[in-house]
């Protein structure tokens, strides 16, 4: 299931307490801390399954720290890559403090908004869905009238 390439990259990170909380607009929506992934976050994962994968654990925690729980499926990849990465700082956060309870919403709150300027201007919209992840593609239309830009 997990590659050679994503298996050393994982288990090269190590928890820090200290870690910086950061924002992800997208592709999550949420937070994370810079210890969870390597320095160039999901880029340092092959595009494809590599990477479709790592975001899938990432959108699975979000999706329970939103509700609760797992579907039986997402839990079994869960557990699967909990016990492939027993030490992956990912894993050390699975409940949220209030404080980063707050953070996790407004940040999902903040990309909802920035998904809904994107659609909103867009001329053309197309929306597919793969393995559990929706991909969309904008167009938009420029003309003289608005200078040539967006």
């Amino acid at each position: 299931m997990f590659s050679e390439d994503v298996v050393k990259k994982i288990k090269a990170l190590a928890f820090d307490p200290q870690a910086e909380r950061l924002v992800s607009f997208l592709p999550l929506g949420s937070i994370f801390w810079v210890d969870e992934l390597p320095k160039l976050r999901f880029h340092s994962f092959n595009e494809g399954t590599d990477r479709d994968l790592v975001l899938r654990l990432f959108s699975i925690r979000i999706n329970y720290w939103n509700t609760g729980s797992m579907t039986p499926s997402d839990q079994a990849l869960f557990a699967n890559a909990q016990q492939k990465f027993p030490e992956w700082p990912f894993f050390r956060r699975l409940h949220l403090t209030a404080e980063e309870r707050l953070a996790h919403e407004e940040a999902q709150r903040c990309s909802e908004k920035l998904w809904a300027e994107l659609f909103a201007d867009a001329n053309e919209i197309a929306v597919t869905e793969k393995e559990g992840f929706e991909s969309f593609s904008l167009t938009y239309k420029v003309d003289e009238e608005s200078g040539g830009s967006l």
